[in-house]
């Protein structure tokens, strides 16, 4: 994953797809599972790599020993998390947003960006982040993997 972002004369990389957006390393991220789902966030090399020997992605292990899922449906929501702390330069009203993603699923489980201030409080295992920060979602269905926009 890396974010940019840039004014017409000027671009700054805030995560780096090379070291820390591609989570090699010491990647800076933070995952927070939930302690009774079995779905989970995993950094490192159990995944099919894009890029470099680490990525992040879904296993059903605590382990994180294989890069699958569960499978289990909606009625068993759960809310993982992966985040890390930027600093968007002051001013900055341009930011692109660029990443490799793996979909398949069931169409419960999807991946929702979020930009939210650095005073909010951390995300939460098993709680909803509020859609006023949402930026977007990916998502699996029975046609392949989707985009929703809302910003």
């Amino acid at each position: 994953m890396s974010l940019t972002c840039g004014l017409i004369a000027q671009t700054t990389t805030l995560i780096d797809p090379t070291t820390d957006g591609g989570f090699e390393g010491s990647h800076g991220w933070t995952l927070v599972n939930s302690p009774t789902y079995r779905d989970r966030w995993c950094v490192g090399g159990a995944a099919p790599p894009s890029h470099g020997s680490a990525r992040l992605f879904t296993s059903d292990t605590s382990s994180c020993s294989r890069y699958r899922y569960s499978g289990t449906s909606s009625t068993n929501k759960s809310y993982v998390h992966a985040y890390k702390v930027i600093t968007v330069p002051a001013g900055q009203s341009y930011l692109t947003l660029s990443f490799k993603a793996k979909l398949h699923g069931n169409g419960f489980h999807r991946a929702i960006f979020y930009l939210m201030p650095s005073a909010m409080s951390p995300p939460q295992a098993d709680v909803a982040i509020n859609n006023q920060y949402r930026l977007f979602d990916i998502h699996y269905t029975s046609s392949g993997g989707t985009i929703d926009k809302d910003r």
